[in-house]
């Protein structure tokens, strides 16, 4: 494996490994608020993505940046 490389050139812009508490605390609320508003109300049109709950900007991640291919054999190793 000491030459295995990145398929994409893409880096997260953070300190943090992973989001997935986050991700799994945000899908939990919505299905959690979902659940509630569909044993209320038959309509399913009032059912509300994920988006409208949570706000992706405030997990530890803030978004991915493009490697320059200047630095692609530093930050393309795994």
């Amino acid at each position: 494996m000491s030459r295995s490389k990145r398929k994409r050139p893409f880096i997260p812009v953070t300190t943090a490994t992973s989001e997935k508490e986050e991700k799994t605390e945000a899908n939990r609320k919505m299905r959690r608020i979902n659940k509630t508003i569909l044993s209320q109300t038959e309509d399913d049109e009032k059912v509300l993505d994920q988006k409208a709950i949570t706000d992706a900007r405030t997990f530890s991640k803030d978004g991915k940046r493009r490697i320059d291919l200047e630095d692609e054999s530093k930050h393309l190793r795994k």
